[in-house]
């Protein structure tokens, strides 16, 4: 499918001034609803903010859920040598026992995650990363904010800021038209500093060269057979790491024109589902 290339010499156009409808007052504003949204927005209502958290998705988790960026790290102290595990695990087993080094708004959202069966908890057994259902993640971050009263408005991108560089709200665009909501404070969670560099801070992207890190699309398989997985790594005990391998097979199947993919292995995590598997192998 070919892009939409940048246009070399590109022309341009004057809109016509319009107005928008200003949506709310209050006293925290949070743009981005992905985990750090979900924690700026319940720290701001736990210290008696009225918190309005606008989100550009129609649900909440940010790349957690819209991109499948799973299982989520470990976030533990290491005191210890790991455990062996399994190569049918398709967990990490490079992480020895240790502490959380992050509680808070993490706890629990994982607390409430595990409840509903949207989680494995973190331990030894699963390299202390968090494998997770990213369907059971929206609904119990939206819970979450619920209970603590903050006012959610989901199908709205951030397009525009009020005040810069000192910004005292931003400018949405919705499906009914452009909307504004002002705040005492807004916290950029966008991921991509969208509001910041709309205020006017400094940025850069890449590295010295231009180049970015390349994306990666992640999907899910079902009906994944474990029990076959390990009888293949149990026969080729060099094709298989933790996570990640199938060299000689990605090798095959490239030579023989079955398989475009500019990366040599594949990187496969458990789910908390017995015959599903998280699948990171992709790069755009």
């Amino acid at each position: 499918m070919p892009p939409l290339v940048r246009p070399k010499h590109p022309e341009t156009i004057t809109l016509a001034p319009r107005t928008a409808t200003i949506a709310a007052h209050c006293d925290v504003l949070v743009v981005g609803g992905g985990p750090a949204g979900v924690g700026a927005a319940l720290g701001g209502a736990g210290a008696g903010a009225e918190v309005v958290l606008v989100e550009r998705h129609a649900f909440l988790g940010g790349n957690a859920t819209a991109a499948l960026v799973m299982p989520l790290m470990s976030f533990h102290t290491q005191r210890g040598a790991p455990a062996p595990g399994a190569a049918a695990d398709l967990l990490p087993q490079d992480h020895g026992p240790g502490d959380p080094v992050v509680k808070g708004v993490l706890r629990r959202l994982l607390e409430r995650l595990h409840g509903a069966g949207g989680s494995l908890r973190p331990s030894e057994q699963t390299g202390f990363v968090v494998p997770f259902d990213p369907e059971i993640f929206k609904l119990v971050a939206l819970d979450l904010l619920d209970e603590a009263g903050v006012h959610v408005l989901l199908h709205a991108l951030a397009t525009g800021v009020i005040g810069a560089p000192r910004p005292d709200g931003v400018v949405f665009e919705t499906k009914s038209g452009p909307i504004a909501v002002r705040a005492r404070v807004t916290i950029d969670c966008t991921g991509d500093g969208d509001v910041a560099v709309q205020a006017g801070t400094p940025s850069e992207v890449g590295r010295a060269d231009g180049l970015v890190q390349p994306m990666t699309l992640m999907f899910r398989v079902v009906e994944f057979k474990r029990s076959s997985f390990e009888a293949y790594v149990t026969q080729n005990p060099k094709q298989w790491r933790g996570v990640h391998g199938l060299w000689d097979l990605v090798r095959e199947a490239t030579e023989a024109g079955e398989l475009r993919l500019p990366r040599e292995d594949i990187l496969f995590f458990a789910t908390p589902h017995d015959e599903e598997v998280s699948v990171n192998s992709t790069r755009v």
